[in-house]
């Protein structure tokens, strides 16, 4: 079985190309860290709900 000349290019710039983007990676220089969670503050429970207010009755006296 013979192999074909331009599979074996596509293969090689395939490979070529997956190599340079994973040299590439993010671009970010210096040495890779995990980035550090910053502790939150515990909340504060809210006060007591404000009594709802209901609305005004509707004036029907201007029918």
């Amino acid at each position: 079985m013979r192999v074909c000349p331009s599979s074996l290019i596509f293969v090689l710039v395939v490979v070529v190309l997956g190599g340079m983007s994973m040299l590439s990676a993010c671009g970010k220089k210096g040495p890779l860290y995990l980035p550090e969670t910053p502790t939150a503050a515990p909340a504060e429970p809210a006060g007591p709900a404000p009594e709802p207010v209901e609305p005004p009755a509707a004036d029907r006296s201007a029918q």
